[in-house]
């Protein structure tokens, strides 16, 4: 296993945090077509998102990963493109759908379990190819 620089830790919950506010500003702007239940899990989303931002930076330096398996690069590459996903869905359904597989990826990370995070990952690749 290796372990994740502080800055790349930083960097990775930056990506959550912008997949907080990418979901806030999807509620916001579509919050008169939202049903309350859709309302009411983008803000709990966005909220969880922001959170796990913040715990990833609070952690950051006893973060690991297994580089065999998962690269930085394809984490932050994957939370780039949940961001646009989020931003750009048809419908709220997918954007919650999107933002829950992201809080999935985030809780992974931290929990530091490698296995878990490569899962997360692979989950969300394959939601943002279909």
């Amino acid at each position: 296993m290796n372990p994740i620089t502080s800055p790349q830790a930083f960097d990775l919950a930056d990506g959550f945090r912008r997949s907080g506010e990418s979901l806030t500003r999807r509620l916001l702007e579509s919050w008169s077509d939202l049903t309350p239940d859709e309302r009411r899990t983008m803000q709990e989303q966005a909220e969880q998102l922001l959170a796990l931002a913040v715990s990833t930076r609070a952690r950051a330096m006893g973060l690991v990963l297994d580089g065999a398996e998962t690269s930085l690069t394809a984490l932050r590459r994957a939370t780039s493109r949940a961001n646009a996903a989020i931003r750009s869905a048809e419908s709220a359904r997918q954007s919650i759908r999107t933002a829950a597989a992201v809080l999935t990826l985030a809780g992974a990370v931290a929990s530091q379990r490698p296995a878990a995070v490569v899962g997360a990952l692979v989950d969300l690749t394959d939601l943002l190819d279909a």
